[in-house]
């Protein structure tokens, strides 16, 4: 498309309003959109018709498709007036008449529906969740053009439906979009997953039991295969000689609640009175980065080392070669008691022993003496159990090579692909 072609380019219009960040958003991917298709600096020519919602929720909520289509229908004549060559509705539940709107108009329509489902379509998608207002949750719209498509859908349950609506137009609408409703929305979105799924695969028995608890998983289609580790890669190694007699901790991850980062560094200050030569490496970043740094600095944590912020993966073998002792979580946090990190089995795999809080999933998936563990939560006792192995070489060479043994025995690829296997088969 040659530069200037926008002013030869039917004009947009946009029936907007409806509601007003949706309108926003719209306008600026249409925008984007042309930018990247025409990239000489021009843009499309748009019309936006702003109509009020709450007049055509009244018409929804009081089912007066016919009053509501009137309103569209006046609201697509202006932008027509206006000089637009066709036109869009900035929202989905308006749908609802599109129909009976496309006929009494005397532009062409692009319709979101049919859009959409040509999308899917194109992504090689089979199985969908809806989510929206009331009106789009339960009207027939979406349903009919994706059946004529043998596209399935779902949506939330009938208390889940208005929960959503209210949120949708309490806060999306206004443009005020809280946390606990994104995690709200989130979990709902995991539910309707669980739906699509033939067989869903997950890392502990603890976490299968809260999506079959808490998210709805029929227990038929849920199956646990443990993370592991690729014994290729990580494999004992050579450690590096140190010739200071200092001893190695090190932590490895994402820095994020969930680790307990702040656990290890309350921890660490403990062991610089007790053991000078114990030193920690906290390697990667995260949103907790800055306060885990202050906080080191806090304690007077001179003992502790941050950095490098990430460490490619396949370099990760070499890292923990360095390290005396690994550790894994330690936050009192009810996820932490569902899994197993990834560290837990490459520290072991390479028989480097591991301190990592007691929980469920842990002593679920490790026997006695293959970790060594502490209560969640408490960093006095993660101080003792670092000051035990570092004054102990031996017992840190037999925690160590359990935990080898147990990688090997129960969660090589091998073993891990045994496990995954079984679920694939639940669904053939």
């Amino acid at each position: 498309m040659s530069a200037g072609a926008s002013s030869t380019l039917p004009v947009i219009g946009i029936v907007g309003g409806i509601g007003p960040e949706s309108t926003i958003d719209y306008y600026r991917a249409l925008l984007a959109g042309y930018a990247r298709r025409v990239p000489d600096g021009s843009a499309p020519t748009m019309t936006i018709q702003s109509i009020d919602l709450q007049r055509g929720l009244t018409f929804l909520d009081a089912g007066d498709l016919e009053g509501l289509t009137t309103y569209l229908v006046d609201a697509v004549t202006a932008l027509a007036r206006a000089g637009a060559g066709f036109a869009l509705l900035s929202a989905n539940s308006p749908h609802v008449v599109f129909d009976e709107l496309a006929r009494r108009v005397s532009i062409p329509l692009l319709s979101i529906v049919e859009a959409t489902c040509a999308a899917v379509r194109a992504a090689g998608r089979r199985r969908l969740a809806l989510l929206g207002t009331r009106f789009t949750m339960e009207g027939s719209f979406y349903p009919e053009v994706f059946g004529r498509a043998g596209l399935e859908l779902a949506v939330p349950e009938p208390d889940e439906r208005q929960w959503l609506h209210e949120k949708y137009l309490g806060e999306l609408v206004p443009g005020n979009f809280l946390p606990e409703t994104r995690a709200g929305v989130l979990e709902l979105i995991d539910r309707l997953n669980n739906w699509a799924a033939g067989a869903v695969i997950l890392d502990t028995p603890q976490t299968r039991t809260y999506f079959v608890d808490r998210l709805g998983l029929r227990p038929e289609k849920a199956h646990v295969a443990y993370v592991g580790a690729e014994t290729a890669l990580f494999y004992p190694r050579p450690r590096p000689e140190q010739t200071d007699g200092s001893v190695r901790v090190l932590f490895y991850g994402t820095f994020i609640p969930l680790q307990g980062i702040d656990i290890i560094i309350k921890a660490a200050a403990e062991v610089q009175r007790e053991m000078p030569t114990v030193r920690f490496q906290l390697v990667g970043s995260g949103q907790t980065s800055s306060e885990n740094r202050a906080l080191a600095g806090q304690f007077q944590a001179r003992n502790i080392t941050f950095g490098p912020a990430h460490v490619p993966y396949e370099q990760l073998p070499e890292l923990i070669a360095g390290a005396d002792i690994g550790l894994g979580i330690f936050a009192d946090r009810p996820k932490t008691a569902r899994v197993i990190p990834n560290k837990l089995y490459q520290c072991a795999a390479m028989g480097i022993p591991v301190i990592t809080a007691d929980t469920p999933a842990v002593r679920a998936g490790f026997g006695a003496g293959e970790l060594a563990l502490v209560p969640s939560g408490d960093h006095h006792a993660l101080a003792a159990a670092v000051l035990a192995l570092a004054s102990d070489p031996q017992r840190r060479r037999q925690i160590g090579a359990a935990g080898l043994r147990a990688v090997h025995s129960r969660y090589s690829p091998r073993a891990v692909a045994t496990q995954v296997l079984e679920a694939c088969q639940s669904i053939i």
